[in-house]
């Protein structure tokens, strides 16, 4: 006698196997994808810091003001750049003062709610100590504080 259909339970593996190959698969791009974004937002913080530093070449002296819409940097990374969103989520702030001479200069990553603690620890790591309580990479809150210059 010869079968010509396949039996329920043979469609059931198939479709077990399928759906376990499909989950790994989809884990897998997510990783990928939250992996791209921290390591875009680490190169950005890096590109960031070589503007300012660039920024104070050309012009003799640090770029200073603060704020989500700050123009001292436009020319060195682009007028919108202040404008976008950085790739881990919420907004860009800058903040660039001078006391006594010396030049303090941060940049943060604002949230609102949630902030992406493991996405922080991991840039951290990619560009920084590793620790999110020391270093030029801290956690301030619920945000992400990016030190350029710190007075020295």
């Amino acid at each position: 006698m010869k079968r010509q259909a396949f039996t329920l339970v043979e469609l059931l593996i198939v479709v077990v196997l399928m759906s376990i190959l499909s989950a790994t698969g989809i884990t897998v791009y997510i990783d990928s994808a939250k992996d791209a974004k921290v390591q875009q937002t680490a190169q950005t913080l890096l590109t960031v810091q070589r503007a300012i530093h660039v920024s104070r070449l050309h012009h003799g002296v640090w770029p200073l003001g603060s704020g989500t819409d700050v123009t001292v940097l436009d020319e060195f990374v682009g007028a919108s750049f202040m404008k976008s969103e950085p790739p881990i989520g919420g907004s860009w702030f800058y903040a660039g003062s001078e006391s006594a001479g010396r030049p303090y200069i941060y940049l943060l990553i604002l949230f609102v709610v949630d902030p992406p603690a493991d996405e922080f620890q991991r840039i951290d790591a990619l560009i920084d100590d590793g620790v999110l309580t020391s270093g030029r990479v801290v956690r301030f809150k619920n945000n992400l504080l990016y030190i350029v210059k710190n007075g020295i």
